[in-house]
């Protein structure tokens, strides 16, 4: 068999792993094959810590982005609460109220016993006006627009009919003058009741303390209902609450239009 040569190869071309003071090295194919084994594991190692590198970037990456959006969703989760507990305030002093105006109106009642039995102290012990206010206030610019209009309703259309009430005074019977005080504080404490309730459902907060409140709106439609009856019978003669007798006419259905065939 023929012997291969031994290939000559200049220092200057190719590195020595070797301290030597010969000016040209001499390589056998077998070390040029184990010289070319180092370099491609050396580069295999190099691009093995390129992207050991290129990945832990991008877990990092990935890890801030998770904390971050856990913390923002932390954050979400307890602003929603702190707003549910304000809604749910909210609740609680429109029910307070409601039951209010349900002790009020059988007061009422009782007086307009004695008032119609000629007792000259009929009265006596309703003299304070009957209002509500929030207490403690919500921060109302936290909340929605058209919540806050319906919610403020309800005190602002107290103290608007209690002004027209006493506007009353110079020419109606007292007994009508507290028929009309009946109507304030039922149609205002049916209002308060529902919002309640519907407050209550979309927070999730309790539906079952409905029943603490039936009683007190079953009351309240009933003297709505007494008082529509009357609106029925005779529609200029009953004496309403202009915001009563607005909802009474909003609830009649149109009268059908009669047309005439040529």
């Amino acid at each position: 068999m023929t012997r291969h040569p031994n290939v000559v190869i200049p220092a200057l071309l190719m590195p020595s792993t070797h301290a030597s003071s010969i000016g040209n090295l001499i390589y056998t194919d077998e070390n040029l094959g184990a010289y070319m084994v180092v370099e491609a594991a050396q580069a295999s190692w190099l691009g093995i810590v390129a992207s050991s590198a290129v990945i832990s970037a991008i877990v990092n990456v990935f890890s801030n982005w998770r904390l971050k959006v856990g913390d923002r969703k932390r954050e979400d989760d307890a602003e929603s609460r702190r707003v549910g507990h304000v809604y749910l305030e909210i609740a609680h002093q429109l029910e307070a109220f409601a039951k209010r105006c349900d002790t009020y109106i059988y007061d009422i009642n009782e007086q307009l016993e004695l008032h119609y039995r000629h007792d000259r102290d009929a009265f006596s012990s309703l003299q304070e006006p009957f209002m509500f206010a929030f207490d403690p206030a919500p921060k109302w610019e936290e909340l929605p627009i058209r919540f806050t209009a319906e919610v403020k309703e309800i005190p602002n259309g107290m103290v608007e009919a209690n002004e027209y009430i006493h506007r009353t005074w110079q020419w109606s019977d007292e007994g009508d003058v507290w028929d009309l005080e009946c109507q304030r504080v039922a149609l205002y404490g049916l209002r308060a009741i529902e919002i309640s309730m519907n407050v209550r459902k979309e927070i999730g907060a309790g539906q079952d303390r409905y029943e603490q409140i039936t009683a007190a709106g079953l009351h309240f439609q009933e003297v709505i209902m007494n008082w529509r009856k009357a609106f029925e019978v005779n529609s200029d003669g009953a004496t309403l609450l202009p915001a009563l007798k607005a909802q009474f006419l909003k609830e009649r259905p149109p009268l059908a239009s009669s047309h005439v065939s040529a």
